[in-house]
């Protein structure tokens, strides 16, 4: 189940995010839900979750063929309770 958790990520806006929303954003599975990935976080960094937003993001052609098209990536948000913090070293 851990496994559909690709990796967080971290850009100048997620930075942001994190700063002044508490707000992480990570890189998941597509057949994941909100309740699966809540349950996840929750059991696995022993934090808890106050919101969460998923979206996906849009396909990409290849350089060299319109046929080739990267595949569909999927993308979460997620708000932590106030006072959370996030450690990648799991307990």
């Amino acid at each position: 189940m851990i496994d559909s958790l690709y990796r967080p990520v971290f850009t100048d806006k997620t930075t942001r995010l994190i700063e002044e929303y508490d707000q992480w954003t990570f890189d998941i599975a597509l057949h994941l839900t909100k309740t699966e990935l809540k349950t996840i976080l929750e059991k696995y960094y022993n934090v808890q979750i106050c919101k969460i937003t998923t979206r996906r993001l849009p396909r990409k052609n290849s350089r060299f063929s319109s046929s080739n098209r990267a595949k569909f990536a999927k993308r979460a948000i997620v708000q932590l309770i106030p006072g959370q913090i996030f450690s990648f070293s799991p307990e």
